[in-house]
């Protein structure tokens, strides 16, 4: 079968999908639900688990959430993908330093990731991949 759309998750969306009492938890699981529906070819951002792990860690105190979810995504029928210089490079390039200080390296590094993987959707929160033309998270709802 041919796959309808492909997605490229944050670490918003992640967190969002193991914290229960998270705003958006919800939405993300009728999301999540849709996505396998609809046989949505997703993949996961080694450095998007890195970053949420560290937000459960850091932000929320959550160690042992953290520690789940990096847990989780070592399952091997996942679609977790690394960072290659390819990606790097244009991870460099779509950083701008003089924009928000909510626009990290990190979103740098999964806009990047979104177009070399030509992903149509971004599953996160965020405006800033709004902003560069990918469907996002609300689009799915």
């Amino acid at each position: 079968m041919k796959v309808k759309y492909t997605c490229i998750t944050d670490a918003d969306f992640l967190i969002s999908l193991i914290k229960e009492d998270d705003i958006n938890h919800k939405n993300v699981l009728a999301i999540a639900r849709r996505l396998v529906n609809e046989e949505a070819k997703v993949y996961f951002p080694v450095t998007a688990i890195l970053e949420a792990a560290t937000a459960l860690l850091r932000r929320y105190n959550l160690p042992n959430l953290a520690s789940d979810l990096l847990m989780y995504y070592k399952k091997p029928d996942l679609l977790v993908i690394g960072v290659d210089k390819k990606n790097y490079l244009e991870c460099i390039n779509c950083f701008d330093k003089d924009r928000s200080k909510q626009n990290t390296p990190f979103d740098a590094m999964i806009l990047a990731l979104a177009r070399n993987n030509k992903a149509e959707v971004v599953l996160s929160f965020d405006g800033f991949f709004k902003d560069k033309g990918f469907k996002t998270a609300k689009d799915l709802l």
